[in-house]
Order: structure tokens, then sequence, then C-alpha cells
């Protein structure tokens, strides 16, 4: 191996472990802001922080380290760290009334990343709210196959629609203003986080 190969493997094996670095610091966000949650009387799916966390994530790091990010996040929870809502974990909770808003989160990270690459600052908005919107189609999916299955509800669409969507929609929209606020705000400060997208 050549000095030259040497150097590029090095910065090459330093790009990987700062990604995954980055990612895992990002996954730790998630489950912190899965403990700031208020649950309202009608529905097991709870307000927490964590659609505002994916948004920053997603705005603030590369497709890549954002999927990497969620993935730790729920292998974290499948392997049995508490790091779901409530302090769940385990393979059982994804099957739970909220485990499509997880895997909801996994595609979404990296969705609205691209999405922010691709329309630029000025619609990032629209990124973060695409982001949502994907958070909201599988956590309405699964939360009505939750209603039909466990609790044999006649109607599980529209009351997966009323428990698990409608209740959230101004508060995620708020969500997504904060998260393209604190992102493009912060850049215009000359602050950034760490892997932040140039």
């Amino acid at each position: 191996m050549t000095a030259r190969e040497t150097i590029l493997s090095g910065a090459r094996a330093r790009s990987i472990l700062t990604s995954v670095a980055i990612a895992t610091f990002a996954a730790a966000l998630v489950a912190v802001a899965a403990r700031a949650e208020f649950h309202l009387w009608f529905t097991p799916v709870p307000i927490t922080l964590q659609v505002l966390v994916v948004l920053l994530i997603g705005l603030s790091l590369t497709p890549r380290q954002s999927f990497l990010a969620l993935a730790e996040y729920i292998g974290a929870g499948i392997v049995g760290l508490p790091v779901f809502s409530g302090g769940g974990a385990g393979i059982a909770w994804l099957l739970g009334p909220t485990g499509g808003y997880i895997w909801g989160f996994l595609i979404a990270a990296p969705l609205v990343g691209v999405l922010a690459l691709w329309l630029g600052q000025r619609w990032s908005i629209v990124a973060a709210l695409a982001g949502i919107a994907v958070i909201y189609v599988l956590g309405w999916y699964h939360l009505s196959q939750w209603y039909f299955l466990a609790r044999e509800e006649q109607s599980p669409w529209l009351l997966a629609y009323r428990n698990g969507v409608e209740p959230f929609v101004l508060i995620d929209i708020a969500k997504a203003v904060i998260a393209v606020a604190l992102v493009y705000g912060g850049t215009r400060l000359g602050l950034t986080l760490p892997g932040a997208k140039k």
C-alpha cells in the first residue's frame, strides 16, 4: 500500500467513525425526546418531542447519517434498551399502537434530508412537512390495524385517523416550523450541528 493509499484509507476510516458517532448521538437525542411525553385521555398515542428531533436530524445531517441514526434508535429498542416512549422496549412495542410512527421515523428523517437538499433552504418547510406526512401514513395504517386486531373495532381507519392523526396536525406543523427555524436560523448565525449539511 502506497503512502497515498494509506492516507486515503485512514481518512475513510475516520469519516466512517465520525458518521457513526454523529448517528449514535442523534439516536440518543430521539430516545431522550421520547421521554418528554404527554398523554391525551382518548388515544394510546402520546405527544412527544420525537417528531421535532427527527425533523432536526433530517434537516441537519446527511440522508445516510439520518437513516443510520434512526436505525440505531430502533435497533436499541429492539434489543431491549428503554428508548421508546414511556421507557418501552422490545419488538412487542413495535407491534403496539405506536409502532407505525416509529418505523415512520426511519423513512422520514432521510427523506427530509433528500428533499431539503433538492428543494433548497427556501422550501425546507415543505421537506419537513413531507416527513411528517410519511410518519402519519405509517402511523395511521399501523394504528388502524392495531385497533382492528387488538380491539376488534368496526371502523378502525376512521378511529385511527381521529386518534392518531387529527389531534396532532397543528402541533406537528408547529414542530416543523421550529425545526426549520432552528436549523437554518442557526446556520445564519454561524451555528451548525456536528455533521450538518454544507
